[in-house]
């Protein structure tokens, strides 16, 4: 049989067909691709947030604990006592403290004075600063073991059962070795088109050993007992170090909360 030739109007709808037919595939290709691709950022994005909690867990988390156990480290190591004895080996009450702070500088003087006065009121106690003390004491003068018994007499008469002396004792050089470290960054990497966070690899950066130079200052305080009938008052006496100080405010008060931190553990008895 012979193939009918098809009509003009026939040729006309067979093609729409077609055209509605590719158009349909289109359609669904897209959307398919579309999905695929979906799926393919989902599955990288749900990949990116693994790995990058996994990098951080497993190694961004054990420098910052080391860096914390280091800043303890330095804050516990931050003290200006580096030795003490209670030579009494006792604790005793003190209704009133003279505090005599041995300085040629009348400013640094006052100021670690007070600081020290500020301290034992934090802990219950009266300390009353050398400076202000109506001249009962001379920082200036000498001594004579029969001036000391009647300078002693004189404390007691004025209520005073303690007193706390700091002498500057040494200055020296010193040179110090601050030792490199290292830091680490994680840098992460990028895939593609996606532009996903897929991993992160570490940069290291390291650090040479430093030599830091300057100047120690080295502090004796120590704690007599006025009321004590025997020649040997000493309770207490600790050396302290200070290296370069830039604040006399702010070392007067680190050294005076150490100084009576210190005190109050070992030899004196407070009412807080």
């Amino acid at each position: 049989m012979g193939q009918r030739k098809l009509t003009r109007k026939e040729q006309e709808t067979l093609f729409e067909c077609n055209n509605t037919l590719l158009s349909s595939k289109r359609i669904v290709w897209t959307n398919f691709s579309k999905f695929i691709q979906d799926q393919v950022e989902l599955r990288y994005r749900v990949s990116s947030y693994y790995l990058m909690f996994k990098t951080l867990s497993t190694m961004r988390l054990f420098p910052v604990f080391q860096l914390l156990g280091f800043i303890f480290l330095l804050s516990s190591c931050s003290s200006y006592l580096t030795s003490s004895e209670n030579v009494s080996q006792t604790k005793n009450d003190y209704e009133k403290i003279l505090v005599v702070g041995r300085s040629k500088d009348k400013t640094a003087r006052i100021k670690f004075e007070n600081s020290v006065v500020s301290q034992l009121a934090e802990q219950g106690l009266q300390g009353v600063a050398s400076y202000s003390a109506n001249k009962v004491i001379d920082i200036n003068k000498k001594y004579s073991d029969g001036e000391l018994a009647t300078l002693k007499k004189k404390l007691t008469s004025n209520g005073y059962d303690g007193v706390i002396v700091t002498n500057l004792i040494n200055t020296e050089a010193y040179t110090d070795v601050v030792p490199g470290g290292s830091s680490t960054t994680y840098v992460p990497t990028r895939v593609g088109r996606f532009g996903r966070y897929l991993a992160y690899y570490p940069v290291t950066t390291w650090e040479f050993d430093q030599l830091k130079s300057g100047t120690k200052y080295i502090f004796e305080s120590s704690l007599y007992q006025l009321n004590e009938s025997s020649k040997d008052n000493l309770q207490w006496v600790g050396r302290f170090e200070v290296k370069d100080p830039s604040s006399i405010e702010k070392t007067a008060e680190n050294y005076a909360g150490d100084l009576v931190s210190a005190l109050v553990k070992a030899s004196i008895n407070t009412t807080n």
